[in-house]
Order: C-alpha cells, then structure tokens, then sequence
C-alpha cells in the first residue's frame, strides 16, 4: 500500500452516525483509490451495533481499496489515543488522516510524493495546492 486513510469514530448519538453514512463513507469512497488501505477505529462508541452495521454496509465500495481494516478499542482512547492505534495498524508508505479527503487528496499525495521537497506542513501545504 501506498497510502493509508486512519479515521477514528466515537459514536453516541445516532446523528452522528447519519453524517458518517450520508457524508464520510461516500466522500472516502470517492476520493481514494486502490492503491490505498482504510484503517477505521471505533472508539468504543456506545452505538457499538449501529457503528457496526453501518461499516459493514459500505463495505462492498469499501472493498474497491487494497485493504480495509475495522477495529474496535476495548475501552475509550479518546482521539488521540485511538488516532495512535490506527496509526500502529495503518500499513501504508504515506499516512493521512480522515481530514485530507476531499478533492484535494489527490494534490496532496502528489506533494508528499515530490522528492524535492523535505518537509510540508499545514499552511504551506495549502499554499502550494493553491
């Protein structure tokens, strides 16, 4: 894998889970590629049935990527804690976080891939994909 996506959800109301439906999981399905492993971190959310089900019904687009990994922690890591965890299991070159898809996923891997350039952060990230 060349790159890996890590998204942690902490589920406590079903609204929550309605943006991750309608929202996330589309929005990952349409702007990765298959050259890319999705790590998934449930945060021992109190919806534990209903988080389930609904990675489980993306699953078949999911599937589209190299890899797919669903894990749930045993206790609340909060997001630092159960980011770190995705990060353990992301087995990808490159790693980003849920916050990098959209349509510029793509402009930034092809910075982070640009031998060029040593280091990128934030603002100057954003000012070269202006």
């Amino acid at each position: 894998m060349n790159k890996s996506i890590v998204t942690s959800f902490y589920n406590r109301k079903l609204s929550t889970l309605e943006v991750i439906d309608k929202m996330f999981l589309p929005s990952l399905v349409n702007n990765a590629d298959s050259d890319t492993e999705v790590v998934i971190i449930d945060d021992c959310s109190p919806l534990e049935k209903e988080t389930k089900e609904l990675v489980e019904k993306h699953l078949p687009d999911l599937k589209r990527f190299g890899k797919v990994v669903f894990k749930r922690n045993s206790k609340n890591l909060g997001f630092a804690g159960s980011f770190n965890r995705g990060i353990k299991i992301a087995s990808g070159n490159r790693l980003f976080e849920d916050l990098d898809l959209g349509k510029r996923m793509s402009q930034k891997y092809s910075v982070v891939i640009n031998p060029k350039i040593f280091v990128y952060h934030g603002r100057y990230m954003e000012a070269m994909l202006l």
